[in-house]
């Protein structure tokens, strides 16, 4: 009998190993005959491979590319090949081969499950410093409906520092509650927990309800803090669809002393109705967290290109 394919999605998981992975998720009326998984092959782009074919599998969902940027695997695609079974592309930033799971039942479930290993070795036992910017009697700016800037940024640099406590990276943040810290204060933390690098998190915002614009500041004459810009800017290009065009320079005086590179991001426009609605969404938060969690680690590991 030939299985038909309805449906595919990614997601991250954690069993009860405590191991992160990562897997992409078909749905079928049935198993597939036959599922042949190749080689990661490294690309002109200098990401990763895997063509994986179910043979007697007819896609009856419509034939798609489907964006991950978890940080391991970039996306996949899934078409019909003239022989009437399922292809499958995945790209991943690391050459990781997968291991199939099968879950019976209607509909027949089968999965690839990658192990997130290589993250592990990139972040592995470093210090990387997130800053929230402003906290207590700071409140930053205001939002249509009174959200706060201080509670913005805390919010995100929480979901980075989950992402990154879950690859074994060690993240120095300068507050994790709500509290007043000068910028002396954030940089005596940073160093003192030896960070390789920081990235601000604040928010944009301007008196025209109608502004909408993002930004991105890095340290003056930092050739590795405009690396770590860009690579941060693509990522949220590619996974939020945010375009920041023209990195800014840095000017508050104090980070100029920092002997590690500085990125300030400010990832949506507090003060415009949409961009505050959205951020009152968790999943909004976790997409925005991980597109900087990405930046950072291309930058780390050398992964980064431009997204088109």
């Amino acid at each position: 009998m030939t299985a038909q394919m309805l449906n595919a999605w990614p997601e991250v998981s954690m069993p009860s190993g405590g191991v992160t992975i990562s897997r992409i998720c078909f749905e079928s009326t049935s198993a597939p005959l036959e599922v042949s998984i190749g080689q990661p092959r490294l690309t002109m782009e200098g990401d990763y491979e895997i063509a994986i074919a179910m043979e007697n599998t007819n896609l009856i969902m419509a034939e798609d590319s489907i964006l991950v940027a978890d940080g391991l695997i970039r996306g996949f695609r899934v078409f019909s090949d003239r022989q009437g079974s399922t292809r499958v592309t995945i790209t991943l930033e690391h050459p990781v081969a997968p291991v199939k799971e099968e879950v019976p039942g209607a509909p027949y479930l089968t999965r690839f499950v990658f192990h997130r290993e290589p993250l592990r070795q990139v972040f592995k036992g470093r210090p990387i410093g997130i800053d929230p910017g402003h906290g207590g009697r700071d409140r930053g700016l205001r939002g249509p409906v009174n959200l706060l800037e201080k509670d913005v940024s805390l919010a995100i640099s929480r979901e980075i520092q989950s992402l990154l406590e879950n690859c074994g990276a060690v993240p120095v943040m300068t507050r994790t509650a709500d509290i007043t810290i000068g910028d002396w204060a954030r940089l005596g933390t940073l160093e003192a927990g030896a960070a390789e690098l920081c990235v601000q998190v604040h928010v944009s915002g301007d008196r025209d309800p109608n502004y909408q614009k993002y930004r991105l500041f890095t340290k003056k004459g930092c050739d590795k803090s405009a690396a770590l810009g860009m690579t941060i800017c693509e990522a949220l290009l590619e996974r939020m669809g945010t375009r920041i065009d023209n990195p800014e320079v840095l000017l508050d005086s104090q980070w100029d002393s920092a002997s590690f590179p500085v990125v300030r991001v400010e990832p949506l426009c507090l003060t415009h109705y949409v961009d505050e609605a959205n951020f009152r969404a968790p999943l909004f938060r976790k997409r925005t967290a991980q597109a900087i969690y990405n930046g950072i680690h291309r930058f780390i590991s050398g992964s980064g290109r431009p997204t088109p």
